[in-house]
């Protein structure tokens, strides 16, 4: 029998040998030559510790020994099955963690900026001369407002690369509504249209005579990208892109375009352990991937691209990765990680992620925030500004930070990974990930600086949406501020 265990308990041991070699080679962050050394000291040891076991195991005890000396190898070969039996179990949980993580990694990790397409079509009148897109001579473009800055800049670097003409015979005209830009059509003021795919159908729904009267000139697919630039994350500083949506599950997942209800920008040097946090008004009036100016979380609508660019142009910085989270997942995360320490600044009550009204109720002061609590805070801004609700929503990133290096991030990893792998994509590369994991012991040492870029706030009405909103202009001091922390973060200052 005990050899029959022991027999089990090897070929497990082998098992679980091969299998984490795999889990090491696949491991990115070192190089193929490293890890080849790794493997084979691994095996090494692994086969060292297979070899002890088993002549442990194959000691005989003899009638002529006495009581003491066959006790002890009883001892010996009870206490390897023992060792061995702990080896293989903490080895199985081991390989079990990392493939979880890597797996979450290679779901959240490496979205694509270059693939956000969008379908345009083009349509002139029937009754004009204009059959195709050659040789365009100067003609006029209409746009819904709305989508200027997802198709304005794009459609102009086709145009030009098809045309084989400069940007400047090409003229861009902005209607507010799907009527105005028929009516701008029908009257000559603009040669062309151009609309998204999902803006046709409103076309033809409130006018009565598009089909009648326009001719599909084009349809073009249209990339919506933004530029990367990777750095060494260890060891140079950049910048991320931190977009927190509020998602439910009728409306799409995390991977869908949609307004961005936290938009900072988090700026990180790895040789000094500095980090700022600088927070923009979800309300910010600004242009839009350098066209109409709009509401800055309404870019969110158009992709991450515009948004990533829209951010870029504000702050004359490149932003090197985003992140963008669901803001529903922040419940399961802060409890994942047993709660964070955070200063409430003030007593306010809040729906709960159910939308039960008045549900969290926080008194001012230093507590232990569970998911729910967390949540309201950061979300709250009915008795305070957006500019107040910002510098709350900064606390509770740097409560998660904080806690990052807790025991209960252990506890529950696996929930933690589940509600990660679910509710967040980045453009950061898997083996990028793993670096700054390496960075984890120092999260201690880190020193925040926050800011929220100021504004004042005012109602517009925007024609495209045909209502008030309220909107906030940003100042032009704040802004210069918000860039000089940027750039003292960078050169380490």
């Amino acid at each position: 029998m005990r050899k029959i265990l022991a027999l089990i308990l090897s070929i497990i041991f082998i098992f679980i040998t091969g299998f984490t070699s795999l889990q090491i080679y696949k491991y990115e962050s070192i190089t193929i030559s490293f890890r080849y050394f790794i493997i084979a000291i691994y095996i090494l040891i692994s086969l060292l510790i297979l070899i002890r076991f088993w002549k442990t195991q194959n000691k005989r005890i003899k009638k002529k020994m006495d009581i003491k000396t066959k006790k002890r190898i009883k001892r010996q070969r009870l206490s390897s099955i023992c060792l061995m039996l702990v080896f293989c179990i903490v080895l199985s949980y081991g390989n079990h963690l990392y493939y979880q993580v890597d797996e979450t990694l290679e779901t959240i990790t490496n979205v694509d900026l270059t693939e956000e397409e969008i379908q345009c079509y083009i349509y002139a009148m029937k009754d004009s001369n204009i059959t195709s897109l050659n040789n365009i001579n100067s003609r006029y473009f209409g746009l819904l407002t709305r989508e200027d800055g997802s198709i304005k800049m794009p459609l102009s670097a086709y145009l030009e690369d098809q045309t084989k003409q400069s940007s400047d015979s090409i003229n861009f005209l902005s209607y507010p509504t799907a009527v105005d830009l028929y009516v701008a059509l029908a009257d000559n003021q603009v040669d062309y249209i151009a609309v998204s795919e999902d803006e046709v159908q409103n076309l033809k729904d409130y006018n009565e005579d598009f089909t009648r009267t326009t001719k599909l000139i084009a349809q073009v697919a249209l990339t919506s990208s933004a530029t990367s630039d990777p750095v060494n994350v260890t060891s140079e500083p950049f910048n991320v892109l931190l977009l927190g949506t509020d998602i439910r599950e009728s409306e799409g997942t995390i991977q869908s375009d949609s307004r961005s209800d936290t938009i900072m920008v988090a700026s990180f040097n790895p040789q000094t352990m500095q980090i700022s946090l600088i927070s923009i008004p979800r309300d910010s009036y600004v242009p839009i991937n350098g066209g109409t100016e709009d509401k800055i979380n309404h870019s969110g609508n158009l992709g991450t691209s515009v948004m990533i660019n829209t951010v870029e142009d504000l702050l004359d910085i490149n932003i090197n990765y985003f992140v963008k989270i669901n803001f529903k997942a922040l419940v399961d995360i802060v409890d994942a990680i047993g709660g964070i320490n955070i200063h409430v600044d003030y007593a306010f009550c809040e729906q709960d992620s159910n939308d039960t009204p008045d549900a969290i109720c926080l008194e001012e002061g230093q507590q232990n925030l569970n998911g729910e609590q967390a949540l309201a805070y950061a979300r709250h801004r009915k008795t305070v500004s957006d500019h107040i609700r910002n510098n709350a929503q900064q606390q509770v990133i740097q409560g998660i930070t904080n806690r990052l290096t807790s025991i209960s991030v252990v506890t529950n990893f696996n929930s933690l990974l589940n509600v990660v792998s679910s509710n967040m994509i980045t453009n950061f590369s898997k083996k990028e990930l793993y670096s700054l994991a390496g960075l984890a012991p120092n999260l201690g040492q880190l020193q925040y600086h926050n800011m929220v870029i100021q504004g004042t706030d005012d109602m517009l009405y925007m024609p495209q949406y045909d209502q008030e909103l309220s909107v906030t202009y940003l100042d032009d001091a704040s802004i210069l501020e918000a860039k000089q922390m940027i750039e003292s973060i960078h050169n380490g200052q």
